[in-house]
């Protein structure tokens, strides 16, 4: 039998998006170091608690934050958790510089600013994401355990929107986590090997890509058509998941 339609649109798709692309050259191996990247604009109070918890439950995680042209405080906040110790780096853009696809841009910035760094995997994390438990090993280990059946991702994040958004294809146990086997999903709290970016490379931007164009439909599409799988656990609360930092910044 020929090959629907669906499987042709996402195999030619990914094939003009990876040639839009840009590959991913950065970071050199080193075991046991992980970096978060943390994306936020004009949420304070979220973004201090979303870095607490991370710094909390994972005390030897590299953070970096983005902020994108924050004007309610965040930004001095950041320098002083810097001068404290709570973030490894930061990044303070202008907002009129930031495109509407912010956070595929965000990346190519923050890993210019790390490419020079050591690294063997990393954290997407929202301004609006509180950490409930440790997750490096856990997330590791599912990757590890459930790469047989092409689970590359781990996504902290099982609530009701997620799993409607994002069906459960299966479910299983991995060392007494419970864990939903996905085809695509939601960026607000992830964790992977660098090693899928040098594979998969850095999303698309250009002039006049959409609000599609975000990093997690880029890469969800990308998975799909290499047949890989995401897996996802109930490791934390989206708190701002009513009011996303696309809607804050562009509704």
């Amino acid at each position: 039998m020929g090959e629907d339609y669906e499987s042709r649109f996402h195999r030619y798709f990914s094939r003009l998006e990876e040639r839009m692309s840009r590959p991913f050259d950065g970071f050199s191996h080193k075991p046991g170091v992980v970096w978060a990247v943390v994306f936020t604009y004009n949420r304070q109070a979220l973004l201090r608690q979303a870095v607490h918890s991370l710094r909390a439950v994972e005390p030897h995680i590299k953070i970096v934050v983005v902020d994108n042209g924050s004007s309610d405080g965040t930004q001095e906040a950041l320098v002083q958790m810097y001068n404290e110790g709570a973030v490894d780096k930061i990044l303070l853009n202008k907002h009129e510089d930031v495109p509407q696809w912010q956070k595929a841009y965000n990346m190519h910035q923050v890993f210019r600013l790390l490419a020079m760094e050591e690294c063997e995997s990393l954290v997407w994390m929202d301004d609006d994401v509180q950490v409930r438990r440790p997750f490096i090993r856990a997330a590791a280990a599912i990757i590890e355990q459930l790469g047989s059946q092409g689970v590359v991702l781990v996504s902290m994040l099982t609530d009701e929107e997620q799993n409607y958004y994002h069906p459960t294809e299966k479910e299983q146990t991995v060392d007494g986590v419970q864990v939903r086997v996905k085809n695509t999903f939601n960026g607000a709290f992830v964790f992977f090997p660098v090693q899928l970016l040098r594979e998969l490379g850095l999303p698309p931007i250009r002039e006049g890509n959409d609000e599609l164009a975000s990093e997690d439909w880029y890469y969800s599409r990308m998975l799909q058509t290499k047949g890989l799988k995401v897996a996802a656990v109930d490791f934390a609360d989206h708190l701002g998941a009513d009011a996303s930092m696309r809607k804050k910044i562009f509704l």
